[in-house]
């Protein structure tokens, strides 16, 4: 897994210098305008952006047909995209706390809000990885939308058709948090799973 890792870090770096370009503009805009949601919602949208570069340049290259012919397994390809998914969302939430935090002056809060964008990343990394090994890059970006508004359009319909009383009790913070952490989990399984399962099955 260590290889393949090492080689979707180079396949990052490809693309770094235009990532980190658009990372400062809306960083500098956050702070310009004390708006600090403007860096908050690329360092969500970068981390994924990168990991999904790394799917279109093995597409390309036919990477992992090579792979399979070396000591490498059909497990360490998965491994090595959520490990490289989390490295890149824990970059995404370091950059995010220290823009947040530069601007409102107020850690707590900082913590809070880069937590949500880390979740959402996290959300949005484990529903995308087993649509690349499947469909691959180019076919994937078509789901990618849906994947999107899909957070919005519960959040919405949960608030319009659920009693009141009911949302009081779920949005109590141990409760929410709980609820939060246990879903992540079970989403983050079931997307391992569910790429080990296609990646095992597909013909490279």
């Amino acid at each position: 897994m260590k290889a393949a890792l090492i080689k979707d870090f180079l396949s990052c770096r490809l693309y770094l210098r235009t990532y980190a370009m658009f990372s400062a503009v809306f960083m500098v805009i956050g702070i310009a305008t004390n708006n600090p949601f403007y860096s908050a919602g690329i360092f969500m949208i970068v981390p994924i952006m990168c990991l999904v570069s790394t799917f279109s340049l093995d597409e390309t290259s036919k990477w992992e047909k090579l792979a399979l012919c070396s000591t490498l397994k059909r497990k360490d390809l998965v491994n090595a995209k959520y490990a490289l998914g989390f490295i890149l969302v824990i970059i995404g939430y370091l950059l995010n706390l220290f823009t947040i935090t530069f601007v409102t002056k107020a850690f707590m809060e900082s913590i809070v809000t880069s937590s949500v964008f880390m979740i959402l990343s996290i959300f949005y990394m484990s529903a995308m990885i087993p649509l690349m090994f499947k469909f691959g890059a180019e076919k994937s970006r078509i789901y990618s939308m849906l994947i999107l508004a899909g957070p919005a359009l519960i959040v919405i319909g949960f608030s319009s058709f659920v009693d009141p009383n009911l949302i009081d009790i779920v949005l109590n913070p141990m409760i929410f948090t709980s609820g939060i952490v246990v879903l992540l989990l079970a989403i983050l399984i079931g997307s391992y799973v569910y790429s080990l399962k296609i990646v095992s099955k597909k013909d490279y």
